[in-house]
């Protein structure tokens, strides 16, 4: 059995970008939604959220500033 080397395919870096920006843009427009209709529950999920975000795309000084916000909330 011949062993293959699996030619892993370059990261797209392109759509990764466009796709995280459209993740934070839709994000954004929920949080001024939730501000607008004064929903404390929903921007609470949506600071979770963006807690693990932060976290995902290595912005740490980030997701600790919100982690302090939500355990101070």
């Amino acid at each position: 059995m011949a062993h293959e080397k699996e030619n892993p395919t370059p990261p797209d870096s392109l759509y990764n970008y466009h796709s995280t920006k459209l993740t934070f843009g839709l994000i954004l427009f929920e949080f001024n939604d939730a501000i607008k209709e004064g929903d404390g529950g929903r921007l609470f999920k949506l600071y979770k959220l963006a807690l693990l975000l932060f976290k995902r795309n290595g912005h740490t000084k980030y997701a600790y500033i919100v982690l302090l916000y939500l355990c101070q909330v």
